[in-house]
């Protein structure tokens, strides 16, 4: 029985080599992914799992895809927005509290 609104996936079958040498040609992740007709997320998996054999394959800088960078700044934007939207305090110290108990 199939189902006939099914999406057909075509599946790419690469040779460890053949991956190994698209990975480290490429400049970014989404780049190798692409050149392997593979979802980038399916990339990276094969270059972890490679990696845990102890294949020295190179990293690429993480993309945030839109999110903002985890500094400073942001955490004390984000504790600015959670005592903004908090209703009710009882169980949370706000950030110049728990500042005050550290010290």
């Amino acid at each position: 029985m199939t189902d006939d609104n099914a999406v057909a996936v075509k599946q790419t079958r690469t040779s460890d080599g053949d991956f190994i040498a698209i990975w480290q040609a490429a400049s970014s992740a989404e780049e190798a992914a692409d050149a392997l007709g593979l979802q980038r997320g399916s990339a990276m998996q094969r270059a972890a799992k490679l990696r845990k054999e102890s294949i020295n394959l190179k990293k690429f800088k993480a993309t945030s895809f839109g999110r903002e960078v985890r500094d400073a700044a942001y955490v004390e934007r984000m504790n600015a927005l959670c005592a903004e939207h908090f209703v009710d305090g009882d169980n949370v110290q706000s950030v110049d509290e728990s500042t005050e108990a550290d010290n």
